[in-house]
């Protein structure tokens, strides 16, 4: 199997903060650790194996490459054009989402919707999506699968009812607000995800369902970021803090998307 892991570290067991996430060397190690136990599983019943992994947080600087096991090619860095899916494409059989966390708004660990700083919501023809679905767009666009998801509990109860009941889910931790949460014993984590990553190629195959057209609503957190946004050609402010946009593929979307991004945060802290 050839298979695509797009990473996010809000959704690991052992982290409740962004301050763990962010140049700390421990929380790297961390990542790493739980990466190749799945990693590890995975090439234990495919020995010929190979795992593209999009090092998606932040700026794209968390995994530790040289402690990364197996047939693993690693992308990393920022900015990239298809940020959380760069280097997707129809070759792979499956992706995985590993580490994924709750859409803004739902009492999360560490809830947002791509950026933290300055998205609040986003709605895809007039429904809210969490990062799970946007990056799940790209990859039915290719017609890849999803095969896995690492996640909390809560954002486990978001795929389930907004996306699929089917998709194999292992839950990480259990949330008791934004920056806290129950941990499980770090050797059962470890050990789970073995098995998971050991009995991956017997999970669901679940495609994301793709629409003819797509309608972008983005909520932005201040008006300023919003304004600045909305020089973007055919993004559209449509109230103080929303913008509107529409596409016609998956690909189309995602770049804008990128672009809101990156101008909304550009203008945060001017003064």
């Amino acid at each position: 199997m050839k298979i695509y892991i797009s990473f996010d570290f809000e959704g690991l067991a052992g982290v409740t903060n962004w301050k763990e996430t962010l140049n700390n060397n421990e929380y790297n190690e961390i990542a790493t650790e739980q990466l190749n136990a799945f990693l590890k599983g995975f090439f234990a019943n495919d020995k010929n194996g190979v795992v593209y992994i999009s090092d998606s947080h932040a700026y794209g600087t968390n995994l530790i490459y040289k402690k990364l096991i197996g047939n693993t090619y690693l992308i990393k860095g920022f900015p990239r054009k298809f940020y959380m899916v760069e280097g997707l494409d129809d070759t792979f059989d499956g992706i995985v989402f590993f580490g994924y966390h709750a859409p803004a708004g739902i009492m999360g660990n560490m809830d947002h919707t791509y950026s933290s700083s300055s998205f609040f919501d986003i709605f895809i023809n007039e429904k809210k999506v969490s990062e799970t679905e946007i990056n799940a767009l790209v990859a039915s666009y290719y017609n890849v699968p999803i095969l896995y998801i690492y996640t909390d509990n809560i954002t486990k109860k978001w795929i389930k009812r907004n996306i699929s009941e089917d998709i194999k889910i292992r839950e990480s931790k259990k949330i008791i607000s934004r920056y806290a949460a129950i941990l499980p014993p770090y050797s059962e984590i470890l050990s789970a995800l073995y098995e998971d990553g050991k009995n991956l190629s017997l999970n669901p195959r679940y495609k994301y369902p793709l629409s003819q057209n797509y309608i972008v609503k983005i909520v932005i957190t201040d008006t300023n970021s919003a304004y600045a946004a909305s020089t973007i050609s055919n993004v559209k402010l449509i109230n103080d803090r929303t913008l509107e946009f529409t596409c016609k593929n998956p690909l189309e979307l995602y770049k804008i998307l990128m672009n809101v991004v990156l101008v909304a945060s550009s203008v945060k802290n001017l003064y």
